[in-house]
């Protein structure tokens, strides 16, 4: 698994900061997990944050919900959330499926008291096999946090920051119990000016086997940690049809298309009123709309449909992929030939290239497979 930590220097321009976001994620778009720092979408700027808390739907996320499902991704970004009273500090994490999960600072410190209020409780995610527990700055050095984390068999230790050089001495000598028990430590910190102090980055990736540190100013790190799980659980693995699946389904397609076009033949063959070209183009119109058409409106073709399995968008699977993506995706499915199913084996969920392009998936619909 592929985890990428990210160093940004935030500013009060709450559009220059999403704009860092996104190019840290174009620029590293075989990551599996993108992490942040604390408060990354407005900066540490804790006297600001009541004049800028957002909810967790807010439409600001909206290009992380895309990316994510874009390059199958966690993404994992940080921000001041609403609440009836003060704000919290809040970590939202987006997941390729469409699903999120927010962290909510469970403590906070005494500085920043007058702004937020700590809620909740800490809670692990298990994604793709791997337990990760999310932890914002203060909250993350404390022995109750690494106790927790040890006790419930973390896998990935992530730590959200926003600190001065002496918080990131105490950040890593706080987590060395975690080191020494197997857990991967990563921890992405702010860069620059915050409020009342100055974050000094040194982000970091750690395993029992070493340090990978990001040098100098604004940056990326990248640490492939074997220490990690990459495979699905069984239960998701369950939920993605076989690459033989899916030729089954082409190959009924192509059956079927035969059919029609012979049908569509011959009954223009009995109207000669109809010209040569006209019959051409029906024929044409007939392979092009039948994918695309059958796709978008009843979510897989024929084919798809005989042998079970259905198109979704891979960003939230109860939806069906509009008309434009199906005709893109046919398109592409078609330019490349056998080509685009050269990633299904080695792909997480099992997408084709052209369901890569679009952003859609291929799953068993409900009942199947048949056993």
């Amino acid at each position: 698994m592929k985890i990428t930590i990210s160093q940004l220097a935030p500013s009060t321009s709450i559009e220059e900061n999403i704009k860092g976001h996104i190019a840290d994620i174009q620029a590293n778009k075989e990551a599996d997990i993108i992490l942040f720092p604390e408060l990354s979408i407005t900066g540490y700027f804790p006297s600001h944050a009541k004049q800028h808390t957002y909810d967790r739907k807010d439409a600001i996320f909206d290009p992380f919900v895309q990316l994510s499902a874009e390059h199958d991704m966690v993404i994992a970004v940080g921000f001041p959330m609403k609440t009836t009273e003060l704000p919290v500090i809040a970590m939202q994490f987006f997941f390729p499926n469409g699903q999120r999960h927010v962290h909510v600072k469970t403590i906070i410190h005494e500085d920043e008291a007058p702004y937020f209020t700590s809620q909740g409780s800490l809670q692990t995610i298990d994604y793709r096999g791997v337990r990760m527990l999310p932890a914002i700055c203060f909250e993350a050095t404390q022995k109750q946090t690494i106790r927790f984390a040890i006790q419930n068999k973390v896998d990935l230790y992530l730590a959200a920051v926003a600190k001065d050089e002496q918080g990131m001495v105490k950040m890593e000598t706080s987590t060395i119990p975690l080191v020494e028990s197997g857990v991967t430590v990563a921890v992405s910190n702010a860069i620059g000016e915050g409020e009342g102090f100055v974050a000094v980055g040194k982000s970091y990736v750690e395993t029992s086997e070493g340090k990978t540190l990001i040098e100098g100013n604004e940056g990326l790190v990248s640490v492939d940690s074997i220490s990690l799980k990459t495979a699905l659980t069984p239960e998701e693995q369950l939920k993605y049809p076989t690459l033989i699946k899916r030729i089954q389904a082409a190959f009924a397609d192509i059956f079927i298309l035969i059919l029609l076009a012979y049908s569509f033949s011959e009954i223009f063959a009995n109207l000669e009123i109809i010209s040569e070209e006209s019959r051409l183009y029906t024929l044409a119109a007939l392979y092009f709309i039948y994918d695309p058409l059958f796709t978008a409106l009843t979510g897989g073709t024929p084919g798809h449909h005989i042998v079970g399995i259905r198109v979704r968008k891979s960003s939230n699977s109860e939806k069906k992929i509009n008309y434009f993506a199906a005709l893109l995706r046919y398109t592409l499915k078609t330019f490349l030939g056998w080509i685009s199913l050269l990633t299904v084996s080695s792909e997480p969920r099992k997408r084709a290239i052209h369901d890569l392009a679009v952003g859609s998936l291929v799953e068993w619909k409900e009942g199947y497979p048949k056993r």
